[in-house]
């Protein structure tokens, strides 16, 4: 059975200690981006916080998230490897 939420239902899902995993505006964009997904792969995705908190790490900047990628990626090549979403204050990346 499946329930299609919002995006207030989908912030309410990182309470506890997944509440500071994501700023307001991160949770904003991966909200849109699974809705996106969703709509291309004609597919529901089941809404599951804990698989989205180790799926996506939340960086202050892509030099910070290359920092833990090591020097094999730059800013150019990192979405070669795997889904980067910017935010205006940050950037999501896909933990690969």
């Amino acid at each position: 059975m499946k329930q299609t939420i919002g995006f207030s239902q989908f912030c309410d899902g990182f309470r506890g200690d997944r509440q500071g995993q994501f700023s307001y505006e991160a949770k904003r964009v991966l909200f849109d981006w699974y809705e996106e997904l969703e709509t291309s792969c004609a597919e529901e995705i089941e809404f599951d916080p804990v698989g989205i908190c180790c799926e996506w790490c939340e960086y202050d900047s892509i030099k910070e998230a290359l920092e833990n990628y090591g020097d094999d990626y730059t800013a150019e090549n990192l979405s070669d490897f795997t889904t980067v979403l910017e935010c205006e204050k940050s950037v999501l990346v896909m933990n690969f």
